[in-house]
């Protein structure tokens, strides 16, 4: 007998492939090592702008999922408008543009962008063709330090780099068992080998405490109420420490964690003691001719977005983390949780470096549960264009879908009442 082997074909639909074009683009220009205000990442920035503005209007959404889009936008255009600050609008069009978008896939597309671009900068700073920034600071008291950042615009900035392609790695391969452990050493020799270049004990303890913490939930398989209660208040506690931790703290205490973070307590005191926190985002000044940088996300986040965008992502963030807990998403919570942690030190997560893999996460919860995007509710057609192993699907604009049904709707409510006021005249 004759065995068939049955085809798998894997459809891909355009408005999805635009997606990926719109994150491709961002993530591999910074991943070179492009930087806001020049020219070719300001193309960049177009290209991806063009390929998202696709992506919407190919996709199936709904008049609230319509609305909620255009209000989000109108915030952060207003975010940017006062603050110059252009992140909060591309955080609004990753976390919108995830509708129909499948969260493993577009890891891996990240994963491989992510994985080339960061071979890419290592052989250019190991083999001296460009360096990147190279810092000299007071650490571990050995005096001054050189630290290099092999081609990217900060050392930190490497050792953020490589957790988050140690995260990527993780999600896409999900190791368990010994070979996590196996694993979890293999990439542990990475942060200590990264370390020697970047010298940044923040990065070294953040990769650490996401692999004890991806072995710890491997073990566990699934968590309990008090660890689901524990994990939450966790997030809370990344969200407040450095913005709270600073006026809170007195004395030994507040010099003490001032230590430990290389003074980004007194960074946070003085700009909030300087710069008001506003609705929209405010501009901090410039202080004794020098501009004073936020590296906390959080606090960068409030102050530079404003107190409307920070409350709004804050409870995306912690219902996200709620709904991935509920569902025992454990490679999901341990991502949401490790971004959190890096964000008490670091300014990835909200500046327009395109880092943050947890707003993967936070649209993904976003329609799968606040918005609870029900399937065939929005009308797409698709006509296939190949049909095999790989297959494509385009689809007609549902926007045009979207107005017809709110446009019949409406005409329908008032054929109605015209119907009744006759009966009544009658």
């Amino acid at each position: 007998m004759k065995s068939q082997e049955k085809e798998k074909s894997i459809h891909f639909q355009i408005d999805e492939l635009f997606y990926y074009l719109f994150i491709v683009i961002l993530m591999g220009a910074k991943g070179i090592g492009l930087t806001d205000g020049q020219k070719l990442f300001t193309l960049c920035l177009l290209l991806a702008g063009i390929c998202w503005v696709v992506k919407m209007c190919l996709t199936g959404y709904s008049l609230k999922e319509w609305i909620l889009t255009i209000l989000l936008m109108v915030l952060s255009l207003v975010i940017w408008k006062r603050t110059g600050e252009k992140a909060a609008a591309a955080a609004v069009m990753v976390i919108m543009g995830m509708k129909g978008i499948p969260l493993k896939r577009l890891m891996k597309v990240c994963l491989i962008v992510w994985g080339i671009t960061f071979i890419f900068s290592l052989a250019r700073g190991l083999l001296g063709i460009y360096d990147g920034v190279v810092v000299v600071h007071e650490k571990l008291g050995l005096g001054p330090i050189i630290r290099y950042s092999l081609g990217y615009t900060h050392p930190n900035v490497l050792h953020v780099t490589y957790f988050m392609l140690m995260m990527l790695f993780l999600y896409i391969f999900r190791p368990g068992g010994r070979r996590l452990y196996w694993t979890a050493a293999l990439l542990f020799a990475g942060n200590l080998y990264i370390f020697l270049y970047s010298i940044s004990y923040t990065g070294m303890i953040i990769v650490t405490a996401y692999l004890m913490m991806t072995i710890y939930f491997d073990r566990r398989g699934k968590l309990k109420l008090p660890e689901k209660g524990l994990a939450l208040l966790f997030f809370l506690f990344c969200v407040a420490f450095p913005i709270a931790g600073p006026f809170i703290l007195k004395g030994k205490a507040f010099q003490f964690f001032n230590t430990l973070l290389s003074t980004r307590f007194e960074l946070v005191y003085n700009i909030f003691s300087r710069n008001q926190v506003s609705l929209f985002g405010s501009t901090i000044m410039p202080s004794g001719g020098a501009r004073l940088s936020l590296d906390s996300s959080f606090a960068y986040m409030l102050m530079y977005y404003g107190i409307i965008a920070f409350v709004l992502i804050v409870g995306l963030y912690f219902y996200s983390l709620y709904y991935c807990l509920s569902k025992n998403k454990l490679q999901e919570t341990a991502i949401l949780l490790g971004t959190a942690l890096a964000g008490v030190t670091e300014q990835f997560l909200f500046n327009l470096s395109f880092k943050n893999i947890a707003l993967f996460i936070l649209g993904y919860a976003l329609f799968e549960g606040i918005l609870k995007a029900e399937e065939g509710k929005a009308k797409e057609i698709g006509i296939l264009l190949l049909r095999s192993r790989q297959g494509f699907l385009i689809s007609v604009p549902s926007i045009l879908y979207t107005i017809r049904d709110a446009s019949y709707g409406i005409w329908k409510e008032k054929k109605k009442c015209l119907q009744n006021g006759k009966s009544n005249l009658q």
